[in-house]
């Protein structure tokens, strides 16, 4: 077997036609990515919260869930960086996101009403676009999750224990009437998938009887 530098004949078309460009489009904007929930908590991570080791024995855990894209992929990552700089998620974005939990996500229950992750630095940005999937969707957002204090950026913590105590206390759960169903959870990125772990936990404890969490794109490999 020679590599393409020594058999010209292995080697692939320098060119290709533009409907295979679009189908190659068209593919990588249906290839979502799997979000894995965590199993386990850093121990002594959550003297605030409480929370102990294992999240499945306290019936913390969230569903696994779905990522849209990858971070500036040719997929829908570019759209999410582009909007996300620009300051809004456009409608684009909000058809991509329905189309793949209803088409094919379609979790089971299927969630009874949506919410999000809350940001003190952008108010807006991830509200106004869960919104709007709620309303695609035909079932009611209702932020019942709130930021009582910032944080530092969760990119810079060094391991999982650093990350999760950087949440520690971060999140606070109002409107507990709410919770008694299955719930929509919405975050625009995920990398080490910690914040979206701990808001998860956070509903379950309020009583949410499953947490199917999502994002638009991951800076990570994978979810």
């Amino acid at each position: 077997m020679k590599c393409m530098n020594c058999n010209p004949e292995s080697a692939l078309p320098k060119s290709f036609s533009r409907d295979l460009a679009l189908k190659a489009l068209d593919y990588l904007k249906h290839s979502e990515l799997m979000l894995f929930p965590k199993k386990q908590f850093p121990k002594d991570a959550f003297p605030i919260y409480g929370f102990n080791e294992r999240l499945v024995s306290q019936s913390l855990e969230s569903e696994t869930g779905r990522i849209l894209s990858r971070w500036e992929d040719a997929g829908w990552g570019k759209v999410v960086a582009d909007e996300k700089h620009a300051g809004a998620f456009g409608d684009d974005l909000v058809n991509a996101a329905c189309d793949m939990i209803l088409k094919r996500w379609n979790p089971n229950p299927f969630p009874e009403w949506v919410t999000c992750v809350p940001s003190l630095n952008h108010h807006e940005l991830v509200p106004q676009f869960t919104r709007k999937v709620a309303d695609k969707l035909g079932l009611p957002f209702k932020e019942v999750i709130t930021k009582v204090r910032n944080n530092a950026l969760q990119k810079l913590q060094n391991n999982s224990y650093h990350q999760c105590r950087n949440l520690d206390g971060v999140f606070s759960v109002i409107d507990k009437q709410a919770m008694q169903t299955p719930v929509l959870l919405i975050d625009d990125m995920v990398d080490s998938g910690w914040t979206l772990t701990v808001a998860g936990a956070l509903l379950r404890r309020a009583g949410c009887t499953k947490v199917y969490p999502m994002a638009l794109a991951t800076t990570a490999g994978g979810g």
